[in-house]
C-alpha cells in the first residue's frame, strides 16, 4: 500500500479537530463581555478538539521519525507541471 494507514487517520482526525474547533467558535460568537450561561457549552468541544490536536501530533511525529525518503524515487516522481504554480507566480 502507497499510502501509510496512520496518513489516512491524520487526514480523518484533522477534520475532525477543524469541526470541533468551528462548532466551538460558533458557540463563543456574539457572546457580550460579560459571564454568560451560554460558556457553560465551551469546556467539552475545546478540550476535545486539544486532545485530537495531541493525537494528531503523535501521529505526524511517528511518521515523521520513521520516514525513510528515497531520492531516486523522488526525482523520478519529480515532473515539470508540479511546478506550473511556481512558474506562474514568477511571471506575475
Amino acid at each position: 500500500k502507497k499510502n501509510p494507514d496512520a496518513l489516512e487517520l491524520l487526514r480523518g482526525k484533522a477534520g475532525v479537530a477543524i469541526g470541533r474547533s468551528v462548532g466551538l467558535m460558533a458557540t463563543l460568537k456574539g457572546l457580550p463581555r460579560a459571564y454568560n450561561k451560554d460558556l457553560q457549552e465551551d469546556k467539552v468541544p475545546l478540550f476535545d478538539a486539544v486532545d485530537t490536536v495531541k493525537d494528531c501530533l503523535a501521529i505526524a511525529t511517528g511518521v515523521v521519525v520513521t520516514m525513510k525518503p528515497n531520492p531516486k524515487m523522488l526525482l523520478k516522481a519529480l515532473c515539470p507541471e508540479m511546478l506550473a504554480t511556481d512558474l506562474a507566480d514568477y511571471l506575475v
